[in-house]
């Protein structure tokens, strides 16, 4: 790009708002974005599925429709459409302050959490288990400490 084509670009920035650069910003950050996406899936065969329709089964609105469908399960319908930024008539009398909402995310967070949990699950009920052996033998070795202290009071 020439000096000439900066020069243009920079004083048509210059003449628009604040809220049509920030527009402009997401346009192109979710352009880029998608874009990633898809070449990303094209590379990984087993990710290039498509759906009835021809489209790609992964596309960023499906991450939209996945977040709302595992939200709506693990709390409420307006609770997701609150934190998708959709505006509607209902979401008017659907009101949380920033600290309940927060509150209430945390509460569906494993809900849109993706990970291997059976891993993590299986993981926690090993810790669990050699938690609770460690506590038997830490008792175990407890009271003979007291037994050891008592058998020394004694002589």
């Amino acid at each position: 790009m020439d000096k000439k084509n900066i020069t243009i670009l920079e004083s048509n920035l210059k003449n628009i708002t604040k809220e049509e650069r920030y527009a402009k910003s997401v346009l192109s950050t979710n352009h880029n974005l998608e874009k990633q996406l898809s070449v990303l899936i094209k590379n990984i065969p087993e990710l290039d599925a498509k759906n009835e329709n021809g489209r790609s089964s992964i596309h960023f609105h499906a991450f939209r429709a996945w977040f709302k469908t595992q939200v709506t399960d693990a709390h409420q319908s307006d609770f997701a459409e609150a934190l998708m930024g959709h505006k509607s008539i209902r979401l008017l009398y659907y009101r949380q302050n920033d600290k309940v909402r927060a509150r209430t995310y945390l509460d569906v967070e494993y809900a849109v959490t993706i990970s291997d949990t059976e891993k993590i699950d299986r993981n926690y009920s090993d810790m669990q288990k050699d938690n609770s052996e460690l506590r038997g033998i830490v008792d175990s070795l407890s009271r003979q400490l007291q037994n050891l202290e008592k058998k020394i009071e004694f002589r």
